[in-house]
């Protein structure tokens, strides 16, 4: 009897252990199907991975898959309206050899660096900025000067202006942080209009359908009519007393606004003012904590809103219903790139990261501050950054690194100038660097 009960038990152990097993090849054929887990599928759709390792939810502080070869296949970004209501970059047909070309200077803007104001360049290469004074500039792609503009009072123009600014045919339209916003006809600067808001701005501008969109500093997104100013609608969020300089990003998707308050507060209205969902991402309960959050540009692709901060988060939000996603453990206040199948961004601590983006797996990660010295790792500031063909451009302080962008290791480090860079731009193979003085043109 017992020999016959021990045969039992070891036939249900048996049927058990079959019974796991079963589950498991099930579990990794639906895998295998939604091509999140299966390694053939990661070869294929990436050409070059190859004994992948996933580091999954960990702070990124160390390499991974280093030897793996990432070579993009995606076609380059032509520079569009798609491009400037989704804020992604994409791949750029870009591999020059930074030869300067041509160099620009004007008055110096302070807290340039603080405040990171963009430079604006239309579909036909020519190229907006501003002055200490806020005088607004027109340039050639050869950085001529086709007009300047002051509309300021003596008074205000010694408050150093800052400038937001943004293009819809032929009008450009422009905020400050002095509460004011007008429009100028872009083919001789005249002044069009010009109308003063109730607080400051320090926003990114989108403009669709002849409504200007941007949020001021009391975390109010307002729209206003292109054709005179006048306010059309607004949508309070929460309002903070500290207040944030990093700029708060905007993108557009049909009829929807979108855009991420100081307070972490993600935001989808549809473009008459309704909200259509709130997604909060910061954990602190006190608003005026949220204050130490910088938070990068928001990047749209395929229904999918990606973003991260400096408080080691890395978000992808359903557009249709604000749901998270994933949430990754990245530390990185500087805008993202997007491609077919990859997310590609640099951490604080000076990581490029590799994820997949469909579920945020971290494919690799390589140290670029080989080439710095290690005494001056601390002070390092990624500025932003543009993937060309082959290589990663990144803005630092003062300084552009070339990274490698199959083996992710930096080739060189230019020294372009003493001060404060912004991320690079380019246009028709041409790069253009930012800083609070002047503009220099590189092939």
């Amino acid at each position: 009897m017992k020999q016959e009960k021990e045969s039992k038990e070891t036939l249900v152990n048996k049927n058990f252990c079959l019974v796991i097993f079963f589950i498991f090849l099930i579990g990794c054929s639906i895998d295998n199907k939604s091509r999140i887990w299966s390694k053939n599928e990661k070869i294929k759709s990436a050409n070059q991975y190859k004994d992948i390792i996933f580091e999954d939810n960990k702070e990124v502080s160390q390499e991974l898959n280093k030897n793996i070869k990432i070579y993009l296949k995606d076609k380059y970004t032509l520079n569009n309206r798609k491009n400037y209501y989704n804020n992604n970059t994409g791949i750029i047909n870009y591999d020059g050899n930074l030869k300067q070309i041509k160099k620009i200077k004007f008055s110096k803007i302070k807290n340039f660096s603080k405040f990171k104001p963009d430079m604006l360049y239309s579909e036909n290469g020519n190229i907006y900025f501003f002055n200490s004074k806020g005088t607004v500039i027109k340039f050639s792609k050869n950085l001529e000067v086709i007009w300047e503009k002051n509309i300021y009072s003596k008074k205000e123009k010694k408050l150093n202006p800052l400038l937001n600014l943004a293009i819809e045919k032929n009008t450009l339209i422009l905020t400050d942080n002095l509460s004011n916003y007008y429009a100028l006809n872009i083919l001789n600067g005249d002044l069009l209009w010009r109308k003063t808001n109730s607080a400051a701005f320090n926003s990114e501008i989108k403009i669709a359908e002849n409504k200007i969109f941007t949020v001021d500093y009391d975390n109010i997104l307002k729209c206003f009519s292109i054709e005179n100013g006048n306010l059309l609608w607004e949508y309070q969020t929460e309002n903070t007393l500290i207040k944030s300089t990093k700029k708060t990003s905007l993108v557009l998707d049909e009829n929807k606004v979108i855009f991420l308050n100081h307070t972490g507060d993600l935001n989808t209205l549809d473009q008459n003012g309704n909200l259509i969902w709130q997604t909060p991402t910061s954990k602190s309960i006190i608003y005026e904590d949220s204050f130490t959050n910088i938070y990068s540009d928001i990047v749209l692709d395929n229904n999918t809103i990606y973003f991260s901060n400096n408080k080691n988060e890395f978000f992808a939000v359903s557009l249709d219903t604000g749901s998270v996603k994933w949430r990754k453990k990245i530390n990185s206040s500087i805008r993202p790139t997007i491609t077919k199948d990859l997310i590609i961004t640099i951490a604080d601590n000076g990581f490029l990261i590799i994820l997949d983006k469909k579920n945020g797996k971290l494919i690799r990660s390589t140290d670029i501050k080989t080439k710095i010295k290690k005494k001056k790792w601390d002070d390092l500031v990624n500025n932003g950054f543009l993937v060309g063909k082959n290589k990663i451009y990144l803005s630092t302080n003062g300084k552009l690194n070339i990274i490698d962008l199959s083996d992710g290791l930096s080739k060189k480090i230019v020294d372009l100038d003493k001060k404060f860079i912004a991320r690079p731009y380019i246009y028709e193979k041409s790069m253009y660097i930012l800083s609070s003085n002047q503009i220099i043109k590189y092939n």
